[in-house]
Formats: structure tokens, C-alpha cells, sequence
């Protein structure tokens, strides 16, 4: 695991998966930074950051393709192949 980058409400890690040399990037969220008005309503009622809520419903080749997410009490975490 090495890092990426980071930021005001983020740090994004890569891990390379051993056994068959995927690289995925994993992103933690941090939700006491994300701005009130950043937030997105899901129609199942939960609160996404607008980025997350983006990276979910774009699908494009550029773009990368979020493989999962997963809500703690203080991040959000998505992680997605590059």
C-alpha cells in the first residue's frame, strides 16, 4: 500500500492485489469535511457525498468504475480499479 495523495477531506491510497497484480485505488472520505451542501439523497434515503454519488452513476472508459463503498462513522470509503 502506498500513498497517493491527500487533502482537506480526503487521502486516496493504491494497494496492488498480489495474487493477480490488480491496482485499485482507495479513497477515505472524510464526512466531517464534506460540506452541507455536497451532500446527495439516494433514493433509498442515504446521504452520499455528491463525488461518491457521481463516480456511482457515471460509466464511462476515462472514468474510473467504483467497485465498492463502504460507510463508517467518520469516512466514506470507495475503492475502484485504475
Amino acid at each position: 500500500m502506498q500513498p497517493m495523495r491527500h487533502g482537506h477531506y480526503y487521502c486516496q491510497v493504491i494497494i496492488i492485489v498480489e495474487f493477480d497484480s490488480v491496482q485499485v485505488v482507495v479513497k477515505f472520505i472524510r464526512k466531517s469535511k464534506v460540506s452541507a451542501e455536497s451532500w446527495v439523497e439516494t433514493e433509498d434515503q442515504r446521504r452520499l457525498p455528491s463525488e461518491v454519488s457521481l463516480l456511482l452513476n457515471l460509466h464511462h472508459p476515462n472514468i474510473v468504475k467504483v467497485l465498492l463503498q463502504c460507510y463508517m462513522s467518520c469516512f466514506t470509503v470507495i475503492s475502484a480499479v485504475i
